[in-house]
């Protein structure tokens, strides 16, 4: 695995701390499934080849097969990884996938939230919660 460089980490360290752009991610918007040698999990584009995942997804190799909502497949390699904050950057090799807008707004307590994730492989699943706190660290990371 490559050692990850300033500019990437700040961009991994950013990533964490800003939600995805409004209040709620739209059912339609396209996330996808990462596949590896032991574990998948989600993954939602920030350019149209490239993906952030889980380090803990990715963790057991550094190529991977990354699938669609319309069922397409496309390789991935992985650019980037920080286990301290359990966010990876993977390229999809030929990807042209939609983007998810970032924003450094963060909704005020209360407001609905959704996990759009792959539990135990299951893809494609959508958890309902609340935003109960802004500012919760554990071990050092500050969490939403």
């Amino acid at each position: 695995m490559k050692k990850i460089g300033t500019a990437v980490l700040l961009f991994l360290v950013l990533l964490a701390c800003f939600p995805i752009c409004g209040y709620a991610i739209e059912f339609d918007m396209d996330v996808v499934v990462v596949h590896s040698m032991n574990s998948v999990g989600t993954g939602f584009a920030i350019s149209k080849d490239k993906i952030v995942t889980n380090q803990h997804v990715v963790s057991t190799t550094t190529t991977y097969t990354i699938e669609t909502r319309d069922g397409g497949l496309y390789n991935g390699r992985l650019i980037a990884s920080d286990e301290a904050k359990d966010l990876s950057l993977i390229e999809v090799l030929g990807g042209n996938l939609p983007t998810i807008p970032m924003t450094e707004d963060i909704p005020p307590l209360g407001t609905d939230v959704y996990a759009v994730g792959s539990p135990q492989g299951m893809g494609f699943t959508v958890s309902r919660g609340i935003l109960s706190t802004t500012d919760r660290q554990l071990n050092g990371v500050h969490y939403i």
